[in-house]
């Protein structure tokens, strides 16, 4: 599946999948030609993944090629399908096949080609390996939070912006979300779970509840809303939650749709790429350049001895957490029944450890390498942490 493939192959073809299955590879016929231009037009260019990754990269974000996005989808279909074949064997969840774990993924590549920055990380693959990675995680986490609740503990534990982001992405007007967003704002705030039934479990509200969150719905329309709309029933009111659960479900399950529909427009209007000579010559002197190699080299031996000395540096119990779950590639809950403790805080205690390394590195790298601690410079360090503890632990 992956031996032997060409620069052309690599940044030209998409997988196939259908429900469990690998189906191989199907070919771009634009990207290609794309491809093959590039090549026919610099017969000097190296040939390796690494450079073509990068230059497709730098075209990304110079906004010089509209092909530049697409040549990356590519590029990042294996990493992707590891991604999603590992987390298919390891989270033996009925309600994904292997080409929904796959779709979850794939759609982070736009935020993997913002956030890579080859000065602070490996290759493009790897930092999108972990990101895939990531990604997954959330996304079953989030979707896992949702199955075992009813309608009415979801409803509850939603946040504002997330119903927000479901009816948006189910075509509703401004006007009809505000009023559905005012009836759940009047559930949350009357709905007041008891803890011994708890939030996942909750119930539908009685009759009486329901009259109290009419009353403040119609109350507050009047207030509140641009288009208030008419006065709203309990039964109304409960058909717009309910329908506001159903929307976040599938909100927070993803689609079925394939990818290679959203690309088979690249193969309509005929396309000639244009090399820039003054971008080709700074990206190949940028890759060619021995110092900056070395200097880059330097660099990650310096992170891998200062990492290596704080995980050393850890409490036992964190060091063996780190062991089970990157080195032994133990689940949360495989992790968690090796230690006699609850999946809750096996996962309250990794994060706390990758704080607290997160929290050294980025110290260290100020002192070192002068990087200031802004929040996008944090973040790219969170995932070079995650990436590293993932493959030195291999």
């Amino acid at each position: 599946m992956y031996l032997n493939r060409s620069p052309i192959d690599l940044f030209s073809t998409f997988i196939q999948l259908k429900e469990n299955n690998y189906g191989g590879w199907t070919a771009n016929a634009r990207l290609r030609r794309s491809m093959e231009n590039c090549l026919e037009r610099v017969a000097d260019m190296p040939t390796s993944d690494s450079f073509w990754a990068m230059y497709w990269h730098q075209r990304w974000l110079s906004a010089s090629e509209p092909l530049a996005e697409t040549h990356l989808f590519a590029y990042l279909q294996e990493p992707c399908y590891r991604a999603a074949k590992r987390m298919r064997s390891r989270c033996l969840n009925p309600s994904y096949a292997l080409a929904d774990y796959f779709q979850i993924a794939i759609a982070a590549v736009p935020k993997i080609l913002k956030g890579y920055n080859p000065q602070r990380s490996s290759s493009l693959r790897d930092y999108a390996s972990v990101v895939f990675r990531s990604t997954l995680r959330d996304a079953l986490r989030t979707s896992r939070e949702a199955d075992i609740c009813t309608d009415w503990g979801l409803l509850h534990k939603l946040s504002k912006k997330r119903l927000e982001e479901a009816l948006h992405r189910a075509g509703f007007s401004p006007e009809i979300s505000a009023r559905y967003c005012l009836a759940w704002m009047c559930f949350k705030s009357l709905y007041v779970p008891t803890p011994v039934t708890g939030v996942r479990c909750l119930r539908e509200p009685d009759s009486q509840l329901w009259e109290a969150i009419a009353q403040s719905y119609n109350r507050d329309r009047l207030l509140h809303l641009d288009s208030p709309g008419s006065p709203g029933c309990p039964r109304s009111l409960k058909r717009w939650l309910l329908h506001c659960a159903k929307l976040t479900r599938i909100y927070l399950y993803p689609p079925k749709t394939s990818l290679h529909e959203t690309l088979s427009s690249l193969d309509k209007p005929e396309f000639t790429i244009e090399l820039g000579v003054d971008v080709h010559s700074a990206l190949l002197e940028r890759l060619m350049d021995q110092e900056s190699d070395e200097e880059r080299q330097q660099q990650r031996k310096q992170l891998n001895a200062f990492l290596a000395t704080a995980i050393s540096a850890l409490q036992p119990q964190s060091k063996e957490l780190i062991d089970l779950y990157y080195c032994s590639k133990l689940t949360q809950q495989q992790t968690a029944n090796q230690l006699d403790m609850k999946q809750s805080q096996v996962s309250r205690q990794l994060a706390r450890t990758r704080k607290s390394l997160l929290k050294a590195l980025a110290q260290w790298s100020q002192k070192t390498w002068n990087v200031a601690l802004t929040s996008e410079q944090l973040q790219q360090m969170s995932a070079l942490l995650e990436e590293w503890l993932s493959m030195n632990n291999e």
